[in-house]
């Protein structure tokens, strides 16, 4: 009985601990939104935010972004967002397609540790995940 009343207890831990994996960050990077560009995290869609790490590998950088840039063809994309220190990294065919805004201070590498790129998904206002991406891992 206490060894199911045991396992009882972890899985309803779990399932609570899902919820709040990103909670900290969710909220630095919802204050970070708000602080420096006067915007959150959509409350009521899902959302992806691309942020270029200060250190990255130049070429690899421009390459992930040109491929991001052509998997989206030729349309806008609302539901994605690009956070840079440096607007010379991005690709202009990619400008067009979705928001681009620049932080030159790079304060989002205070919330998340990144190399290269990274994408930041959000669900009804809360972080879902956070991807390191190589040129392998272009959706």
């Amino acid at each position: 009985m206490n060894k199911l009343y045991f396992g009882f207890i972890i899985f309803i831990l779990s399932l609570t601990s899902c919820n709040s994996r990103y909670q900290k960050e969710t909220n630095a990077f919802q204050s970070y939104l708000h602080e420096t560009f006067n915007e959150n995290i959509p409350s009521d869609d899902s959302h992806k935010y691309i942020l270029i790490a200060q250190f990255n590998c130049a070429g690899c950088v421009q390459r992930i972004l040109i491929d991001i840039s052509n998997n989206l063809k030729n349309r806008k994309n609302d539901s994605i967002t690009l956070i840079t220190y440096n607007m010379d990294k991005v690709p202009y065919n990619l400008m067009k397609k979705i928001k681009v805004l620049v932080d030159e201070d790079a304060k989002y590498e205070n919330i998340f540790s990144i190399a290269n790129i990274a994408i930041v998904k959000t669900n009804r206002g809360q972080i879902k995940d956070v991807k390191i991406i190589n040129l392998d891992d272009i959706e």
